[in-house]
């Protein structure tokens, strides 16, 4: 049988402690770990706000522009709209500037523009990885919607997801 498991770089990639980690520890070669990555555009997530208990529902934001020390601003510098890279072939050496460490952008599923640089973290993604799937522009996600739901905001209401209670 064979899986698809979709989540935040963070949980599956190999970093100790992760999910990605322990999946890799039971699946050996098995698992294939792809990272997402891109340089420009917008994104949805919640917005995290001063009180973390309140987090509003998903809205597109706009992602800033990446450090010039990230992986994401070296990708961009190739000049290639979009691309994946498979770390497994070892045929060829990879490049240093390739191998890290460089900051990645970490956004999942909840952002503020007030901590935006905390959302880039130093990363070795050929050690972490699998392959890279870079996008240079991005685009937010668009709800799709279901039966009798007409917009993401409504979805999260219904479900009460986005409300902390004690």
């Amino acid at each position: 049988a064979r899986m698809v498991l979709w989540a935040h770089d963070l949980h599956v990639m190999t970093i100790p402690g992760s999910m990605g980690a322990d999946l890799r520890n039971r699946f050996h070669e098995e698992l294939l770990v792809c990272a997402f990555a891109f340089h420009h555009g917008q994104f949805r997530a919640c917005e995290i706000g001063q009180q973390p208990e309140k987090i509003g529902p998903p809205i597109p934001h706009l992602a800033p522009e990446p450090p010039e020390d990230s992986y994401e601003a070296a990708l961009h510098g190739l000049g290639i709209p979009r691309f994946i890279v498979d770390f497994r072939d070892q045929s060829g050496a990879v490049p240093g500037w390739l191998r890290g460490p460089r900051l990645f952008r970490t956004v999942g599923s909840g952002y503020s523009e007030a901590l935006a640089p905390s959302f880039f973290m130093p990363m070795r993604l050929p050690r972490q990885s699998d392959m890279l799937v870079y996008f240079d522009e991005s685009t937010p996600s668009q709800y799709l919607g279901t039966a009798g739901v007409e917009s993401t905001e409504a979805a999260v209401k219904s479900s009460g997801a986005g409300e902390v209670r004690a």
